[in-house]
């Protein structure tokens, strides 16, 4: 058919994705530019990769033109460290993640509880990919190509399986290189468990442990060492590390607590001593970047709070604070109405939302769907 923009559009009806999968595990590595390579990748040295890769994906030839090592040292010095990063597969979180996807665990109840069919084998499929490109480099020291978009940010070439990618992906990763994790990176090593887990602190106040201030973060996961060990001991029987916001790394990160300690019982005992050498990698996530940039370019006292641009005594939150403006602005407009429009507004979202749930049972770009969006849109018309 004709898509919106003129051109022909497609839709693919996929019958078999394991035939698919079996294809796509045939074809040779460094064939396939979507999966990462086994050597590490030249350096940029020009706005054009040797791969024939542009390193800004962009439209505007001045731009890439413009693009040097001496009038941009940093962006081609923050590009080519990144690619001389190896990474290999955590073999403990990929034999467990096979073990969850295929007993259909709570690990991935984010897919099992899609009430969207298509959202749901979309996931599914996300899954699946992650794995069979970690299969493949089981074992093996991998490497990516990175590029920037026109904001300038970095992004790798790969698909699915890198360091910005979902839980799963992050789960499965470890540096190929290593170093003594010290004290600091005990401190965020028990950062980043408490931050995955995400769940109830046990402070009066609710906060959850990915809400609290980062010390507190780090007692928190010694007081309940204990039960964070006994998951990575037996991950399989002792299923509660599935309840974590981030599961994955949550686990990856218990295994790597788990080393540590077994490690300094083995040389003398001293849990002091931090000579371990680890290969996890622990994931910092920004605050709201795009708005912390704007916030700190223009001085705004008012949000730089909520991106966490302040000292405070616990982390800011700027969708919290837009949540609580807005339900506090519907407040104010719900006791300016009579019980009628009220009634009448009930009504309205409940049909809204009964056409969603229709809409979402149809297959894309289906007749049935087109006629179901004709008429949420002839009633949003009556409005």
């Amino acid at each position: 058919g004709q898509a919106s923009n003129g051109h022909g559009g497609y839709v693919v009806h996929v019958l078999n994705e394991d035939a698919i999968s079996a294809m796509w595990n045939q074809l040779d590595p460094e064939k396939v530019e979507k999966l990462p390579s086994e050597t590490p990748y030249e350096p940029w040295t020009t706005a054009k990769h040797p791969t024939g890769a542009l390193l800004v994906k962009t439209g505007n030839k001045d731009v890439i033109d413009s693009l040097t090592v001496e009038t941009h040292p940093i962006v081609f010095n923050c590009i080519n460290k990144a690619q001389a990063v190896g990474w290999n597969i955590n073999k403990a979180v990929f034999d467990l993640h096979s073990w969850a996807l295929r007993n259909k665990t709570d690990a991935f109840a984010e897919i099992w509880e899609l009430q969207n069919a298509e959202a749901r084998t979309t996931k599914m499929r996300e899954a699946k990919s992650i794995g069979d490109i970690a299969k493949r480099f089981l074992n093996k020291t991998f490497y990516h190509l990175y590029y920037y978009d026109f904001r300038g940010r970095k992004y790798p070439a790969s698909a699915y399986l890198h360091e910005q990618g979902s839980d799963l992906a992050r789960g499965l990763l470890l540096r190929s290189d290593k170093k003594a994790i010290g004290k600091d990176g005990f401190f965020w090593l028990l950062v980043s468990i408490a931050s995955n887990w995400a769940g109830d602190s046990g402070r009066a106040d609710s906060a959850k442990t990915d809400k609290i201030p980062l010390s507190e973060r780090a007692a928190w996961v010694l007081d309940n060492e204990e039960i964070i060990l006994s998951y990575a001991e037996s991950p399989k029987v002792n299923q509660g590390w599935m309840k974590a916001d981030k599961p994955w790394q949550f686990i990856a990160a218990c295994f790597e607590l788990s080393k540590l300690r077994i490690w300094q019982f083995e040389n003398g005992g001293d849990f002091e001593n931090y000579d371990y050498e680890s290969h996890l990698e622990c994931y910092i996530d920004g605050s709201n970047n795009g708005s912390q940039h704007l916030s700190a370019l223009t001085k705004d006292d008012i949000t730089a709070p909520h991106v966490n641009l302040v000292p405070l005594p616990l982390p800011g939150d700027l969708y919290k604070y837009v949540g609580d403006h807005v339900w506090e602005t519907l407040a104010q407009r719900r006791e300016s109405l009579s019980p009628e429009d009220i009634k009448a507004a009930e009504v309205f979202v409940d049909t809204l939302i009964d056409f969603k749930k229709k809409i979402h049972e149809t297959q894309p770009r289906s007749e049935q769907r087109k006629e179901l969006v004709a008429q949420i849109q002839s009633f949003k018309d009556m409005y």
